[in-house]
């Protein structure tokens, strides 16, 4: 069995191996009443920043699990960053997508409302779904073994995002427009001159004309992603996994 990843909410960055750590309530209760982890059992520890830790459960009772961090190791942050920009899905749709958003690597991601969003927010709503959607990416990362835990803006109009940003903007948007050219062979841009590329996904309904027109206008490249008409989620799955192979 493969020794269980955990999410150390705070972090405790450079402090010298070894030592000993506590895991908040919800790692705590996961490892004790679903994984039925044992004092000595070996796991690693992760701070989503990069860090990694390895080390063996010290003290487990049912409401806090003490463990022993032996060792860290750090990976670089990726290079360039990639930011996915998507406008809200249904709730399936979306839950899939940062999944394997975190799965693939991201730095940031950007929840948008735009024509054809089906989905709508009440601003009550928003930071329990805030929460919600930060604990799946959690758990993409425990999964797949991701060291960066991406982060996650708080949903906004594609007009407020495109008016927030520095110009130009670089990236791609996977686009149904005719002749658009395929993402494969569109040039990349150097990694010195392009420290950020952002990737962005429309609605089921897609965007429409004026989006396309102003995500032109900031710096984006329309390209295709296939000779299919793809579900947004699979458009994420696409996009990312193009970019993560070609930059590399």
């Amino acid at each position: 069995m493969t020794a269980p990843r955990v999410f150390l909410n705070q972090s405790p960055e450079d402090t010298e191996t070894p030592f000993d750590w506590p895991l908040d309530t919800r790692e705590s209760h996961h490892l004790s009443k679903v994984l039925r982890v044992r004092e000595g059992d070996e796991l690693w520890a992760f701070d989503g920043q990069g860090r990694t830790w390895q080390g063996r459960v010290k003290n487990a009772s049912r409401r806090e699990i003490t463990v022993n961090l032996t060792s860290r190791s750090t990976t670089l942050a990726l290079q360039p960053e990639r930011i996915l920009v998507q406008a809200l899905p249904k709730q399936k749709a979306w839950e899939t997508s940062l999944r394997i958003a975190a799965e693939i690597g991201v730095t940031r991601i950007v929840p948008v409302f735009s024509t054809n969003s089906e989905i709508r927010l009440e601003a009550e709503r928003i930071d329990g779904k805030m929460e919600k959607w930060r604990q799946l990416l959690i758990e993409a990362c425990k999964q797949c073994g991701l060291p960066y835990l991406p982060g996650i803006e708080k949903p906004c109009s594609l007009a407020e995002w495109l008016a927030r940003q520095q110009l130009p903007v670089s990236g791609y948007i996977a686009s149904l427009e005719a002749d658009t050219p395929y993402l494969i062979r569109v040039p990349l841009p150097k990694t010195a001159e392009c420290p950020t590329v952002h990737a962005a996904i429309g609605p089921e309904g897609d965007f429409t004309a004026e989006e396309y027109a102003k995500l032109r206008d900031v710096g984006l490249t329309p390209v295709r992603l296939g000779k299919h008409t793809l579900r947004c989620d699979t458009a994420v799955a696409y996009t990312l996994s193009v970019l993560d192979q070609l930059f590399s």
